[in-house]
């Protein structure tokens, strides 16, 4: 009998091109033990059914992987936790062993001596307890502290985003650089080489001092006049610009002056917004972005030409020909309207599944529930419990008012959070908080008034040093919470434990469905609780009315199959006999 000899693949320098390759070559791989190439078919199979593709389609490529695995969670594959983890190590392990990635998620290897003597003295301090990672990655390449340059991280920058499954490589490495750069600054011996840290913002765009200082007098200018603190300003406009706003229209004129700079326009040229706001310069500026974009219409080139309008309309005062052709170049550019996307359309079918949308329900509810059982058991609440009763409260706000994650992590109690004597909680935020200025106003329920009252009782001061006022309290001295963390904690609860991959706003079009579904007819309910002024706003949750119409008509049949309405053919009258004269 002829023993078939083990294949070295790396050595071979053959990788695999997709997943289905990946499989057989673990499966024929007689290096491996046979339990273990058992488990890793099995994983790749399970990976297969959980994408709802066929191994043979699915890329080995380790940043498709990345993203499939990803954006998946165990409550969404339906399997456990311990069990989905099992399946992302096993994968990672396969990729590792054939040469498609060379940095694993998990390096259980100690680092070098030389890293040792760095990280010890700090071990769990500061940066160089971000850096142990970083320095077993090191040992495994061989790469000393005093070889650590922008050459090497230029190189580890490209695998970790190419030949690793690190979640997020891009912001791995910039967490990385910046541990390293605080380290040379404050651990004493730490090699004073300080590394480059990526900026990917506006990187093709030149700078400010670019510019003559006439042309950034002119534009401080105009910002400042659109604020509305000038009462002329006022009269023409129907309100001031937000400070959002005005931020955004510094930065498009950054890229609308950036454009025409590297489009080869001398920079001295453009002395005020006159100079600019062109309709030959604007056409210039566009098309430059429209180049970049391989022709297709984008936000930001859509952007640029309506700041144009508003520079000519209302700085500049411009009026005839030239006006109406830049008003021609913003309507050519102008995005269509969009209706759901296609990323949340899948989310909300998701929520089909009646035990998905269960556990959507009850989530916030079940989360206070488990923060209560553990305070009892220990006698207080800690830290992590208090977090954890934060951002049940959050989903429950969110879950029964939908606002928009700017209002929600704005509240501030006494200001917004009007606790009443008797125990009810009413919330109101003025308009000029709200994105369409229609002002908010509501009374909690009973049960979220109570969850309320614990979680402001119980749990907000172990969140903060001081009593900042904000509901929903940041680390800093009198801050909120940022958005994006405050986003991060719902969204890590939704994957988690009802399998959606999503952020507050996802209340919004769950709670549409949720309405749509109970009554397609609702639309105007729908617009009413989302605060949309316009019935075109609520347009693209239309979509869902046939389906819960289709579905309704459903219930209807299958209730009166039921009740034996359906089924049979209705009894044939039995005609009465009569004689020939008529008479029965």
């Amino acid at each position: 009998m002829t023993t078939k000899a083990p294949t070295d693949w790396t050595c071979l320098g053959a990788k695999p091109t997709t997943l289905a390759e990946v499989r057989q070559r673990i499966r024929d791989d007689l290096c491996l033990p046979l339990a273990q190439r058992r488990d890793i078919v099995s994983s790749l199979n399970t990976l297969g059914k959980a994408v709802g593709k066929m191994l043979e389609g699915v890329s080995a490529s380790p940043p498709v992987i990345r993203d499939l695995i990803r954006h998946k969670t165990a409550a969404m594959v339906g399997i456990s936790r311990g069990r989905w983890n099992n399946i992302r190590s096993h994968i990672g392990h396969a990729l590792l062993h054939l040469g498609v990635i060379n940095i694993p998620n998990r390096i259980d290897a100690p680092p070098s001596e030389a890293w040792r003597a760095l990280l010890g003295p700090v071990a769990g301090i500061g940066p160089a307890a971000e850096l142990g990672r970083f320095a077993r990655c090191c040992t495994r390449l061989g790469i000393e502290p005093s070889q650590v340059d922008d050459d090497f991280m230029a190189k580890h920058r490209e695998d970790l985003i190419h030949r690793s499954l690190i979640a997020d490589p891009k912001n791995n490495f910039r967490e990385t650089v910046l541990a390293w750069n605080r380290a040379v600054s404050e651990v004493a011996g730490w090699p004073a080489i300080r590394l480059t840290v990526p900026d990917n913002s506006l990187y093709y765009t030149p700078t400010w001092s670019t510019y003559p200082a006439t042309l950034m007098a002119d534009v401080e200018r105009w910002l400042a006049g659109s604020t509305g603190s000038d009462i002329f300003v006022r009269l023409e406009r129907r309100r001031p610009l937000r400070a959002a706003t005005v931020v955004s229209n510094r930065v498009h004129t950054r890229l609308m002056l950036g454009a025409l700079v590297n489009s080869g326009v001398d920079p001295a040229l453009l002395v005020d917004l006159g100079a600019v706001v062109t309709p030959d310069r604007i056409y210039q500026a566009c098309n430059y972005h429209l180049e970049r974009a391989a022709g297709e219409r984008s936000y930001v080139n859509a952007r640029i030409a309506s700041v144009a309008v508003t520079i000519a309309r209302h700085h500049l005062k411009m009026s005839g020909p030239d006006l109406v052709r830049l008003q021609a170049i913003a309507k050519e550019l102008q995005m269509p309207k969009r209706a759901m996307t296609e990323r949340n359309k899948e989310r909300l079918r998701s929520m089909d599944d009646a035990g998905r949308t269960a556990a959507m329900i009850n989530l916030p509810w079940a989360m206070a529930a488990e923060v209560d059982r553990e305070v009892k058991r220990q006698g207080t609440s800690t830290c992590v419990l208090a977090l954890k009763y934060q951002t049940a409260l959050a989903i429950a706000l969110g879950l029964t008012r939908c606002w928009r994650i700017k209002n929600l992590g704005g509240l501030i109690i006494g200001q917004n959070v009007l606790l009443r004597p008797d125990g009810r909680v009413v919330v109101a935020i003025h308009e000029s908080e709200v994105k369409n200025y229609a002002p908010i106003e509501t009374e909690l329920s009973p049960r979220l008034a109570s969850m309320m009252h614990t979680y402001l009782d119980k749990h907000i001061a172990l969140l903060s040093d001081s009593r900042s006022g904000f509901l929903f309290p940041g680390t800093g001295t009198g801050r909120a919470k940022t958005l994006g963390a405050l986003n991060q904690n719902i969204n890590s609860a939704l994957t988690e434990r009802v399998g959606v991959d999503a952020s507050n706003h996802f209340f919004r079009h769950f709670s549409a469905k949720l309405i749509l579904d109970h009554d397609p007819t609702a639309i105007r309910i729908v617009q009413v609780h989302l605060g949309h002024q316009h019935l075109s706003s609520t347009a693209p949750y239309a979509d869902r009315r046939g389906a819960a119409a289709a579905t309704h008509v459903d219930r209807l049949i299958e209730g009166n199959l039921a009740e034996g309405k359906i089924g049979r053919a209705p009894a044939a009258k039995r005609r009465k006999s009569t004689d020939r004269k008529g008479r029965k």
